[in-house]
């Protein structure tokens, strides 16, 4: 029986060779993209790793107002941590684009060369790969930045800008208006002497190396000394000193408070000691009026009124004296608790750094393997979903087929014919499509036409080196496997319940009426 169907295999291909020819070659298309995505998008992954690995790409960054000094470059290394500067001068190309002017760097995010090699003098620049082409530069060209003329002596990528944005904040690189200039030390120098370029960008580029953190790199930079007036940012000394004035106007106006209150209390006191001696005086007085004769009753009376009324003077500024001094007292606690808030309110945290960036914060690094990554997982799931319809449409034929072989099958039902052995038979030639195709399709998506086509949207995009392709195992397993796999499964499915029906409703074709 099993030689009998096979034998029916060879008919079936030669009578529906055109359908299956067509078949194969929609699934050889599908895997071929499939293929050629994924693999494409490993390459970048893969390759960006290695490339940030052998040029020691950066841990992380951070700007600064001033330099830092000696002593404290000296104590961040002295923890193990290795810090490069990488400041910066943008300057003006003579086509009115931006060029970000480094130099050469020995230590972190180095420059990896396509073709040339490193500046070493006046006059000499490595140009950034992305740049270079949208101005169709290449070694020996001359370019202008910055009101001096370049020889190119070098063209090449850093892993601290792959994905070359101008700023953190950019929604798109635009390496039109936008590229890098590597120069030596004294073409450098000679940008930052020169007054009419704009003012150096001061950023530190550091590798932990395993001995710290990047937040307890972060503190011990916070709790630098750090003399804000040496900031050479009009816009922040601005800031500072509109805050600062407006504390000091508030401090000196309950300075100025407290002291009139401490005048009042002590012109008050010095009141009512006067008022004391009076008292004292009219006392005296009115004893030796009443030693007068008594004609002199008149004055002696006259006299105790004044004594009488001197001490109504004294109780009263006395009493005055008591509210001034606690008002005197009242206005220094409300001074105190004012400085406190004054100080809680108005604080302000003043430290050299002007930001902090970590490398997975950072945009400019891995941002090709960032951009691709969704396109490997999607076309792995895809190429799945892609099979399945594909595989589905072949068992639509076969089930087409069965109908018209159904009085045979029912025939062969009834001489003992077993159900596995005619689903097996059935989904024989769509298995084999499927894995045909997934060969075919897996071939030409590995080869040139395939991972060097996917990987041009990366190239025109970042600023990469030209990567080595990748084959992955599993992609490899995946291509090979899965189209026969998913064909099987898809087949056996459909065809199980189309030959599940009794020998009998076979033989006379019975169909289902739907709804």
């Amino acid at each position: 029986m099993n030689r009998v169907l096979r034998k029916r295999l060879r008919r079936e291909l030669k009578t529906n060779f055109a359908r299956y020819l067509a078949l194969v070659l929609l699934i050889v298309m599908g895997m071929y993209i499939i293929v050629s995505v994924v693999a494409s998008a490993d390459t970048i992954i893969d390759g960006t790793a290695e490339h940030g690995k052998q040029n020691k790409v950066e841990d992380g960054q951070f700007g600064v107002f001033i330099p830092l000094t000696d002593e404290q470059e000296k104590e961040i290394t002295d923890k193990g941590i290795t810090l490069e500067q990488h400041f910066s001068i943008d300057v003006t190309a003579k086509d009115g684009s931006k060029l970000r002017v480094f130099r050469k760097r020995n230590d972190i995010d180095l420059i990896e060369l396509d073709s040339g090699r490193l500046a070493e003098k006046k006059g000499e620049a490595v140009v950034e790969k992305r740049y270079s082409e949208e101005h169709s530069l290449s070694v020996g060209d001359k370019l202008t930045a910055g009101g001096v003329e370049f020889e190119i002596v070098g063209i090449g990528t850093t892993p601290d800008y792959d994905t070359p944005f101008e700023n953190f904040s950019d929604t798109a690189v635009s390496s039109k208006g936008f590229g890098l200039l590597f120069v030596s030390d004294d073409q450098y120098d000679y940008f930052k002497n020169d007054s009419e370029q704009k003012a150096e960008d001061l950023c530190y580029a550091y590798r932990l190396n395993g001995k710290a953190t990047d937040d307890k790199l972060k503190e011990m930079i916070e709790d630098f000394d750090f003399d804000y007036k040496k900031v050479t940012d009009k816009y922040y000394l601005e800031t500072i000193k509109d805050v600062l004035k407006q504390r000091d106007d508030i401090s000196n106006g309950i300075d100025k408070l407290y002291d009139g209150s401490q005048t009042l209390k002590d012109g008050v006191k010095d009141l009512s000691e006067g008022a004391d001696a009076l008292y004292d005086a009219m006392g005296g007085l009115y004893e030796g009026a009443k030693a007068l004769p008594e004609g002199a009753n008149a004055i002696t009376a006259g006299v105790k009124a004044a004594y009488d009324g001197s001490k109504d003077l004294s109780d009263g500024v006395r009493s005055a004296y008591s509210g001034a001094e606690s008002l005197a007292n009242g206005i220094d606690s409300f001074k105190k608790q004012a400085d406190e808030l004054l100080d809680e309110v108005f604080t302000i945290d003043l430290d050299n750094l002007t930001m902090f960036v970590k490398k997975g914060d950072n945009v400019r690094i891995a941002g090709a393997a960032g951009d691709v990554v969704m396109n490997k997982y999607a076309g792995l799931g895809v190429g799945v979903i892609l099979m399945a319809l594909l595989t589905y449409v072949i068992s639509v034929f076969v089930i087409h087929q069965i109908q018209r072989e159904s009085s045979v099958i029912g025939a062969l039902y009834a001489l003992g014919a077993k159900k596995k052995d005619l689903i097996r038979h059935y989904v024989t030639l769509p298995t084999i499509v499927a894995f045909v195709g997934g060969i075919i399709g897996a071939v030409i998506g590995f080869s040139p036409v395939g991972i060097d086509y996917q990987l041009l949207d990366s190239y025109a995009y970042s600023s990469l080196p030209d990567f080595t392709p990748v084959y992955p195992l599993y992609l490899i397993i995946y291509s090979i496997v899965m189209p026969p796999v998913v064909s099987f499964i898809v087949n056996t499915l459909v065809i199980n319940k189309r030959l599940s029906q009794t020998a009998l409703s076979l033989i006379r074709n019975e169909q289902k009426t739907g709804h």
